[in-house]
């Protein structure tokens, strides 16, 4: 008894030194450079650079590893359109994301595609996942280290652990319940028609939903996340408070991906994203749609 409670108490006392190992964020969900330039090489972080292969070829953070965006999104699934978690299991293995891991993810784009890993590792249980606050834009306009090298990282082990609190699966979707909030992240031409969203046959808008493009989170030459209060006052504005169910959507997934995670760092706890979105919406024969202006 008393060895197990030795071993027990060794154990506890390796998980704080490796959790101290790292200074602590400014936000569990949003990092800033500063952060990342400081724990980024401490070996508890895995850096995910989601921009163009070619971009990532040409420089990057060091240590940052490649992920291609268009491998989290599968059509075979159509309730979900979640990777599947055997696959997505041994993609995360393949580029060093354990269990353990402190994931940091970045692209040049404000988050947009970013926002499309963090959504896809929360799906699967983990929850160790933030964003690079400006990401590339910033750290390059800082000046800071970049790398054409590729990093040598060994294989991990990543158990995915489905949690369905982020998700809105279509079926539900398709059957909403009075009072749910569809919050839809495309653009203002997109939501009244006037545009037809790639990858469409049609052009619309789910009735009853409000716009909020992705991009009015974020500011700046570097595309940083506005200030909190600003951020919920833009969406209070379209009838988006903390009291309601909300249910993000885009056309493929991304953008309303950056919604969710925008109105999670905010602190909604009644948000999930319809990951089909309005590509998934518009092949579905008994989902209504308003007709464009």
């Amino acid at each position: 008894m008393k060895r197990a409670v030795s071993l027990f108490a060794l154990a506890a006392c390796l998980m704080v030194s490796v959790a101290s190992a790292l200074s602590q964020p400014l936000s569990p969900l949003l990092v800033e450079t500063e952060w990342l330039a400081e724990n980024g090489g401490s070996g508890y972080v895995r850096i995910v650079d989601m921009r163009a292969q070619k971009e990532y070829e040409a420089g990057h953070i060091p240590q940052a590893v490649y992920l291609d965006e268009r491998t989290l999104r599968n059509e075979a699934d159509r309730d979900t359109y979640l990777p599947v978690p055997e696959t997505f299991a041994q993609q995360m293995g393949a580029i060093g994301v354990s269990g353990e891991m402190h994931v940091v993810i970045y692209d040049d784009q404000g988050g947009r595609s970013a926002a499309r890993l963090w959504y896809v590792l929360n799906a699967f249980g983990h929850t160790q996942v933030s964003l690079l606050n400006g990401g590339w834009l910033k750290w390059k306009g800082e000046g800071r280290p970049v790398t054409a090298e590729t990093p040598t990282i060994p294989q991990a082990r990543f158990v995915p652990k489905p949690a369905a609190s982020l998700s809105c699966p279509s079926p539900e979707l398709l059957a909403r319940k009075p009072g749910v909030v569809v919050l839809d992240a495309r653009s203002p031409k997109e939501f009244d028609g006037s545009e037809t969203t790639r990858g469409a046959d049609r052009a619309g808008r789910l009735p009853g939903s409000v716009n909020v493009e992705w991009k009015e989170a974020v500011t700046g030459p570097y595309l940083v996340f506005k200030p909190a209060e600003e951020l919920k006052r833009l969406f209070a504005q379209k009838g988006i408070t903390p009291d309601r169910e909300i249910v993000a959507l885009c056309g493929t997934g991304g953008r309303a991906a950056h919604a969710l995670f925008t109105l999670k760092m905010l602190g909604y706890p009644k948000v999930r994203i319809y990951y089909g979105s309005f590509l998934d919406y518009i092949r579905r024969p008994d989902a209504p749609l308003e007709k464009p202006r």
